[in-house]
């Protein structure tokens, strides 16, 4: 079964795994949801969708760079 692309992730990555689990994982900055995030998609054999990797995608530059450029007032 293919994967739909999403225009909001790197031409690489795509959302698949209909079906599958799905974890979300929330916290403070610098928590190490990418990191955590990595091993249990992982094991789990799902695809990881970083938000930071989507948003920084996006804007063109790192989401912290972005704040402190654009203020946070523009995330959701």
């Amino acid at each position: 079964m293919s994967s739909p692309s999403s225009p909001d992730l790197p031409p690489h990555e795509s959302v698949s795994g209909a079906g599958r689990p799905r974890v979300v994982l929330v916290g403070p900055p610098g928590g190490g949801k990418s990191t955590v995030g990595a091993v249990v998609a992982e094991r789990l054999g799902a695809a990881l969708l970083d938000t930071d990797r989507m948003v920084a995608h996006r804007g063109g530059a790192p989401v912290g760079e972005l704040i402190v450029d654009l203020g946070g007032g523009w995330l959701p």
